[in-house]
């Protein structure tokens, strides 16, 4: 446990006021709800298998997706490029999304960052009622209620299974935490405490520290729904 109490310590005062990560129950519900195919399933998917920020899907293109692996251009204030293994499974039903929809020359998703975001608020009336509870933050010295699970949590959960991961591989929680800044392209470790400290006990990534975020919904199926209760 080398180090872990160190960086629990340290996030109680660093927590983020944004929206927290979605627990596996939650995500599960949503990736069941989504019609295979569709812009809501393969967008949410993206957002799970790579920890990519929204605005990046709008970055994403089909010439960049080789083999499983797709490479995307950073966004907001970051510079260089991310990379991130997609199942086959995944593959496939991108390569369907595609036949059935038109997409802007090489870009991945059909519609825009902005659109496939109001097409989740759309759907989240019909969701389990945990995705409709809100909580106050702070944001510009105003205190608003905002929802406490929203599709950015998809970013921390993605952080938080990958420190889970590294941490199980090195039992050492310092080298899991450079592990995974180095991975998302943090500009220094404190923003990936952020990111995957608040979200360790609320996911139980605990459970999956033997797994890298791929393989958590690889296998989600009606099927098999049983196996991530």
């Amino acid at each position: 446990m080398r180090g872990m109490n160190r960086l629990l310590s340290e996030s109680k005062v660093m927590q983020e006021p944004e929206g927290l990560g979605i627990p596996f129950s939650m995500v599960r519900e949503l990736i069941l709800f989504c019609e295979y195919g569709s812009i809501l399933s393969v967008g949410c998917k993206i957002l799970h298998f790579t920890g990519c920020r929204i605005r990046e899907l709008d970055n994403m293109e089909k010439s960049k997706l080789q083999g499983n692996w797709l490479y995307w251009k950073c966004g907001k204030n970051q510079h260089g490029w991310r990379k991130e293994y997609l199942p086959t499974e995944f593959v496939a039903e991108l390569e369907y999304y595609w036949k059935r929809n038109r997409t802007p020359q090489d870009k991945i998703m059909g519609v825009s960052s902005d659109t496939f975001t109001r097409y989740f608020r759309k759907i989240r009336k019909n969701l389990d009622p945990k995705w409709q509870e809100q909580r106050l933050t702070i944001r510009a010295d105003i205190l608003e209620k905002s929802y406490k699970y929203e599709l950015k949590g998809f970013r921390k959960n993605f952080a938080t299974l990958l420190f889970a991961y590294f941490y199980n591989k090195y039992d050492d929680a310092s080298v899991a935490v450079e592990r995974v800044s180095k991975r998302m392209k943090h500009s220094n470790t404190h923003i990936t405490v952020n990111h995957y400290i608040e979200t360790m006990e609320q996911i139980q990534a605990e459970k999956y520290m033997h797994l890298m975020p791929f393989e958590i919904i690889e296998n989600i199926t009606q099927s098999r729904i049983t196996d991530f209760t």
